[in-house]
């Protein structure tokens, strides 16, 4: 499956993983119930890859947007830090 979202979805998606996988983490350490920790580690590993993903997306994004000023700040002959 292929999601697409926008540079705002995305933003509002990392920050609610952002305040869930450490609650889940410590969910994960505290449970003594074997089949509750299984249930809560299941769910643990995809927010944490989608978390690492959503951060290299944002990175690319980033990286992106200054491009796009850079060459606009270019094209209007302006200099760096004006």
């Amino acid at each position: 499956m292929v999601l697409t979202l926008c540079d705002d979805d995305v933003q509002t998606l990392r920050e609610l993983l952002h305040g869930y996988v450490p609650e889940l983490r410590y969910e994960v350490a505290r449970t003594d119930a074997t089949e509750l920790r299984h249930v809560l580690v299941t769910r643990q590993k995809p927010c944490e890859r989608m978390t690492n993903q959503l951060r290299g997306e944002c990175a690319i994004t980033e990286r992106r947007r200054n491009a796009a000023r850079s060459s606009t700040n270019e094209a209007w002959g302006l200099q760096k830090g004006q």
